[in-house]
């Protein structure tokens, strides 16, 4: 018995295996590059455009070749799944910054007990109170504290989602104000 290869539907034109693996290496590479290169969202906008092409691929298809509706409609789901994991990691981010934004703001409360007032820079915090002055993020573009210090006003300022979210804590009232830009 010869071994038939299947073939589309009213047609004799051999099916072509689908292939997955450059959707799901181009959505691991717009994640790694919104999560730590790009500016956060960046990533997310290109998946979901891939994702509205996907998807008017596969609503096309069913009128015209309804057997490339499946791939066309997975293909799509995987770059969604890459819009969910850069949020993942623009949340993780966010986290990261302020917590370590958190651990400056205590180092620099700490000073100012000891010392009986903030210090001129942030350099002055290490190696005593921080071991050295952490990036506010795991992101390449996440930039550093922003520290000010004279008889006004003495803040420290950061960008959790740089450049939309900037976190300000203001030492001499004791509160910390989130900015977020338009």
């Amino acid at each position: 018995m010869e071994h038939a290869e299947p073939t589309t539907p009213n047609t004799d034109k051999p099916l072509r295996p689908v292939r997955y693996r450059p959707s799901i290496i181009g959505a691991l590479f717009l994640v790694v590059l919104d999560g730590f290169l790009l500016l956060p969202g960046l990533g997310a906008i290109i998946a979901l455009l891939i994702v509205t092409g996907c998807w008017v691929t596969a609503v096309v298809r069913i009128f015209f070749r309804p057997s490339g509706v499946l791939p066309a409609f997975l293909k799509g789901l995987i770059y969604l799944a890459a819009i969910l994991a850069i949020g993942g990691v623009m949340h993780l981010q966010q986290w990261i910054a302020n917590q370590r934004g958190a651990q400056v703001v205590a180092a620099v409360e700490a000073f100012h007990r000891a010392h009986g007032d903030y210090p001129d820079e942030l350099q002055e915090l290490v190696p005593e109170y921080l071991g050295s002055i952490p990036r506010p993020a795991l992101r390449i573009l996440a930039g550093k504290y922003h520290y000010l210090h004279n008889e006004k006003v003495t803040a420290l300022t950061w960008y959790p989602l740089p450049p939309t979210i900037s976190e300000t804590y203001d030492f001499r009232a004791g509160k910390q104000q989130r900015m977020i830009r338009d």
